[in-house]
């Protein structure tokens, strides 16, 4: 089942502010709990998971920006959505410095909420709009939903 909101976080520096979030997204949040080993290969699952998003949460600290695979994800989430960032949501940890750096000015100069303020970073974009009634059943998740469309592109 797609998810259409990524969590991308560093584990020793935020898991609990990453599992308080996708506790309060529940099925709409992906959250990959599986430690990766440095000599391993990027995860196909974190790259589904990333295709599939039309959000990605990204918990900026020090730790996330000395990590290759955090490192991966946010230039695969700077890659795969527009310009101006309208994808990303980024929650503020302890020396978010590198990562606001590497932003685009618009979103990097955006006031984001601090890591662990879960119940503003759910509220900053990290849960999409609630569908509205389907007017006509043959319409695709694509159509009914417009942020989906601004976010990764989809798989066919």
């Amino acid at each position: 089942m797609p998810r259409p909101v990524f969590i991308s976080y560093a584990r020793q520096a935020n898991r609990t502010h990453a599992q308080a979030l996708a506790a309060k997204l529940g099925d709409m949040a992906f959250l990959d709990t599986t430690a990766i080993d440095d000599g391993e290969h990027f995860p196909q699952r974190l790259l589904d998971g990333l295709l599939d998003a039309s959000i990605v949460v990204i918990f900026a600290t020090q730790a996330y920006t000395e990590s290759r695979f955090c490192r991966l994800e946010m230039r695969l989430a700077l890659a795969g959505g527009d310009a101006a960032g309208s994808h990303l949501v980024l929650a503020l940890g302890e020396a978010p410095g590198a990562v606001l750096e590497a932003m685009p000015t618009t979103v990097a100069t955006q006031s984001w909420p601090p890591a662990e303020a879960t119940d503003r970073i759910h509220g900053a974009g990290a849960s999409p709009p609630a569908k509205p009634p389907a007017a006509d059943s043959r319409q695709t998740h694509h159509a009914r939903s417009p942020k989906a469309i601004s976010g990764f592109p989809r798989r066919i």
